[in-house]
């Protein structure tokens, strides 16, 4: 693991800890400070499952950093940075982010922007604010909250991902919460979601979290009756006047 002095926490996905308790929020952030430092953790139960998907995010900003430094170290052995070359369209070989001539005139490009410009229209005939392909993938997600915010995470996302395979894993996992009738405070926003790439989530680790949390529940509430049962024999005995050693 190549060693980093800081790591990203978005802002969004501290909404959970309004639901933590003082205690529990710390726990939290030691098992994060933890993860950075060892690559462990010792959280159990609930906290295990608000952990993960920190670890997740951490994980992906872990492998987009190595790739940058693989990608300088191969420029470094190659002589630095590779020279930019001289095309029809370039040719003083600028790169992009020079201040390079105008770009030519392309029809299909306009035409793809008169597109993109289009909003949508609204059952009364307005403009919508927002996209249709975002309006499809809102839709979808269990959690209501924080449109705006998840539209500019959505626009994001589209660069490292597909319409289609953002809304295939947003489809997956909204159909395990709600499989699960997982309570809106445990659903992540849609823009922590996005901002986590987390269409690559594997549905089948938050249905398995959910029968291992109502395992727990059941044992506990098992062991509470048998300890209930038991309290009231001790109690019968003493009404009853036998003695107890």
């Amino acid at each position: 693991m190549p060693e980093r002095k800081s790591f990203i926490i978005h802002i969004d996905s501290l909404d959970v800890l309004s639901e933590l308790s003082d205690s529990d929020a710390g726990s939290l952030f030691k098992a994060i400070l933890d993860y950075h430092t060892t690559g462990h953790t010792r959280l159990e139960g609930v906290l295990k499952a608000v952990f993960i998907p920190f670890k997740n995010q951490f994980e992906r900003d872990r492998e987009k950093y190595q790739k940058i430094c693989d990608r300088n170290r191969n420029n470094g052995l190659n002589g630095g940075r590779p020279k930019p070359t001289e095309t029809h369209n370039n040719p003083v070989g600028l790169n992009k982010t020079q201040n390079n001539p105008k770009e030519p005139d392309n029809d299909s490009k306009n035409d793809n922007d008169s597109r993109n410009d289009i909003s949508p229209l609204t059952p009364k005939g307005k403009p919508s604010a927002y996209p249709s392909d975002f309006e499809q993938l809102w839709s979808i997600w269990p959690r209501r909250e924080g449109k705006r915010e998840a539209l500019k995470a959505y626009q994001q996302a589209t660069r490292r991902g597909t319409h289609d395979e953002i809304t295939s894993g947003c489809t997956a996992i909204a159909n395990a919460h709600r499989d699960c009738a997982t309570p809106d405070r445990f659903i992540p926003h849609l823009a922590t979601w996005l901002n986590r790439d987390g269409w690559h989530d594997d549905p089948g680790a938050i249905r398995s979290r959910h029968d291992a949390q109502g395992d727990a529940a059941h044992q506990r509430r098992g062991a509470g009756a048998t300890a209930m049962v038991a309290g009231n024999r001790v109690l019968q005995d003493i009404l009853d006047g036998k003695p107890r050693y």
